[in-house]
């Protein structure tokens, strides 16, 4: 679900692109050729599926087109704030949208839902059937008429009727009107690969993906995925949130189970998608470890924490440093670091580095 921190925990923040272990130039162009071709059916395909909405009480139909390989390319994304923008179509006509495994379902903003001509969809219950919580509250949902979206190069669908909710609290924080959100129905279904050297994205099949030897390989567990790491020498398990430019947060509990509690902080704050600020803390831990990562020297943040995310969120401060492939269904994340890695004088004028364990 779309985070993001404020001055104070954004001063705290170390570049991502600097957390890498090692350059590999040959595993980047490895993964774009890979991921080209990551589909099974090079010819145009057509699925058709149901999808039980988050009401429970009225079916979702499906249907995903997927171009034939010679038409298609990646789709260019954008870096704001930590989090990949894209533009898209909704209904022929263009529009901003992000990738946030954590919003549950896929939604378009209600208003630009209204402003092409899309009116109450007549086989809902009633015009807001249901919530999406959030970090800050709610955000009331409804169905619309189905809608064409389109991921320029790599996909489009439909979904019939199409849910919305208001996203206008989203663009304060990234300087554009967004109005869709890919959610994690579409990240259960498909295999989502994130160059972040080229800034590009691509689709492809779960379970297609042919893994390179450079790659490093994470796995996911639970629903919403979840990864294990280790905090000040703490286990902990924290969700795969796309939407959240923090490299690691925190809820309360988690905090002091892991004693941060001592450690010096900095004072932000956390702007949650219903537009909710809160504040925030963020603190600079010693050790960091990520599967066969180690990381020195890094920020974690305090913030609010929903129940489903175990003991807090890894986001786009840490993903940001990698090429990366996500495969829900599958239950594995690849990484492909971006650089080699630096010594940074941290706060104390010491050296953070990046590594792997010995």
């Amino acid at each position: 679900m779309v985070a993001a921190c404020g001055q104070g925990d954004r001063n705290s923040r170390v570049g991502a692109g600097r957390f890498a272990l090692c350059a590999l130039r040959i595993a980047a162009v490895c993964l774009l050729f890979i991921c080209y071709t990551a589909l099974k059916t090079p010819a145009a395909a057509q699925t058709s599926v149901n999808s039980p909405p988050a009401s429970g009480t009225t079916n979702i139909q499906t249907q995903i087109y997927i171009p034939p390989m010679d038409q298609r390319h990646p789709l260019t994304i954008e870096s704001f704030g930590g989090i990949m923008l894209f533009e898209t179509e909704i209904g022929g006509r263009r529009a901003w949208g992000i990738f946030d495994n954590g919003f549950t379902q896929t939604v378009v903003d209600t208003s630009f839902a209204q402003s092409i001509g899309l009116d109450d969809d007549p086989r809902g219950a009633r015009p807001r059937f249901g919530d999406m919580t959030t970090l800050g509250g709610k955000l009331p949902l409804k169905f619309v008429n189905g809608v064409e979206i389109k991921l320029p190069g790599q996909f489009s669908f439909r979904n019939s009727p199409q849910l919305s909710t208001d996203l206008s609290r989203l663009t304060p924080i990234f300087g554009r009107p967004i109005s869709l959100a890919i959610g994690k129905d579409l990240f259960d279904r498909f295999l989502f690969a994130f160059s972040m050297k080229e800034h590009s994205f691509q689709m492809g099949q779960s379970g297609g993906f042919r893994v390179p030897p450079q790659a490093i390989e994470l796995n996911l567990k639970n629903d919403p995925p979840q990864i294990d790491v280790v905090i000040n020498g703490h286990a902990a398990t924290l969700m795969v949130d796309l939407g959240d430019n923090h490299f690691m947060a925190l809820g309360d509990g988690a905090w002091s189970r892991l004693g941060l509690d001592q450690l010096s902080v900095t004072y932000g704050t956390h702007t949650a998608a219903d537009g909710t600020i809160s504040p925030s803390r963020t603190a600079i831990v010693e050790k960091v470890s990520v599967g066969p990562l180690l990381f020195s020297r890094m920020p974690v943040s305090r913030t609010l924490s929903g129940p489903s995310e175990g003991d807090g969120r890894i986001g786009m401060g840490f993903f940001a440093g990698f090429s990366f492939v996500i495969d829900q269904k599958a239950h594995k994340i690849w990484l492909f670091p971006l650089s080699k890695p630096v010594d940074e004088p941290g706060q104390d004028g010491e050296n953070r580095k990046a590594g792997p364990k010995n």
